[in-house]
C-alpha cells in the first residue's frame, strides 16, 4: 500500500521512473488453503447478521430515509461487528415469538392452547413469513452480482429459509389454536 501512495503521488507531478514503476509489490496469490480459510472468515462474519435478518428489516425504513443510504454504526466499530452486537437486541420480539410458536405447535397436537399466540404475534409472522419465503425463491435465482461475487447468497438464501419456517410457525400454531377452540370437545 505505502508503494502504491508513493507511485499516486510521484505520478501526480512528474512522470515516474521505470524503478519506481518496478518497486510496487503485487502480492501473490491466494493458495487454496488461505483461500478457505479466508472463506470461512467470512462467513463467520456474516453469520449474526443471517441468524437476525428481521432486525434489518426493522431497520430498513431508516437507511431509506437517511440521505447517505447506510445504517448507522458508532465510530470505531465496523458495521459487521455492530451488527453482531445490535441485531440480537433488536431482534429478541423474533426469536421469543418463534419460541412460541413453536411451543403453542407442539401443544397443539395434544389439543391445549398453551401459550396463546396473539394476534399481534401473527400480524408479525404472516408479512415476515411472505417476505422471507419469497426472498429465500428469488435470492439464488437472482441474486448474483459481478459488483459483489464474494457477498454469501447461499447463507442469506438459508437464512430467509430459516426465517420463513420460524414465522410460518407462528402463523400456523395460530391457526391451530383457532381450529381447537372452534371444534367442540366431544
Amino acid at each position: 500500500m505505502k508503494d502504491a501512495i508513493q507511485f499516486g503521488r510521484v505520478s501526480k507531478t512528474r512522470a515516474p521512473t521505470v524503478s519506481e514503476v518496478l518497486a510496487i509489490v503485487i502480492p501473490v496469490r491466494f493458495t487454496q488453503e488461505q483461500k478457505a480459510e479466508f472463506k470461512s472468515f467470512e462467513s463467520r462474519k456474516w453469520v449474526p447478521s443471517v441468524l437476525n435478518l428481521p432486525s434489518g428489516l426493522i431497520q430498513l425504513p431508516y437507511v431509506i430515509l437517511r440521505p447517505s443510504k447506510e445504517e448507522w454504526v458508532p465510530v470505531g466499530l465496523d458495521l459487521m461487528t455492530w451488527r453482531a452486537i445490535s441485531w440480537p437486541l433488536l431482534g429478541f420480539f423474533f426469536w421469543w415469538s418463534a419460541g412460541r410458536g413453536i411451543d403453542a405447535l407442539l401443544a397443539a397436537r395434544q389439543r391445549l392452547v398453551q401459550p396463546k399466540i396473539s394476534w399481534v404475534e401473527t400480524a408479525a409472522g404472516i408479512p415476515l413469513f411472505l417476505f422471507c419465503a419469497i426472498a429465500a425463491i428469488c435470492f439464488p435465482i437472482f441474486g448474483y452480482s459481478d459488483r459483489d461475487p464474494d457477498f454469501p447468497l447461499k447463507l442469506f438464501s438459508c437464512g430467509f429459509g430459516m426465517w420463513a419456517l420460524l414465522a410460518g410457525v407462528v402463523v400456523l400454531a395460530k391457526f391451530r389454536q383457532w381450529r381447537i377452540r372452534q371444534v367442540p370437545v366431544a
